[in-house]
């Protein structure tokens, strides 16, 4: 759930949310390109609002408050994440 109420669920297809207030939708590309087709396996709501998912295809950091902003895709060849796929997500001392 992020700081706004909103509950995030991922699945081996899509990720969703249900906002507040009551509204249901599965945003996808929307939200980042290639997000739509990619099994979620970990997400993470962080303090600030920021969503983390990760999926097999990388770790996409999400600001859902800004329409505007794109995503962020960390890979191995964009990172130091040692391989595409992050099954788990654990934040540090730094947030």
């Amino acid at each position: 759930r992020t700081s706004d109420g909103t509950l995030w669920a991922g699945t081996a297809a899509v990720l969703c949310r249900l906002q507040a207030g009551g509204a249901f939708a599965c945003p996808g590309d929307r939200l980042a390109p290639g997000l739509d087709r990619a099994v979620v396996n970990a997400l993470w709501a962080a303090p600030g609002g920021v969503l983390w998912v990760g999926t097999r295809t990388g770790l996409f950091r999400l600001d859902p408050r800004r329409a505007d902003a794109p995503a962020t895709v960390y890979t191995a060849a964009t990172s130091d994440l040692p391989g595409d796929a992050v099954y788990a997500i654990a934040p540090d001392d730094s947030g």
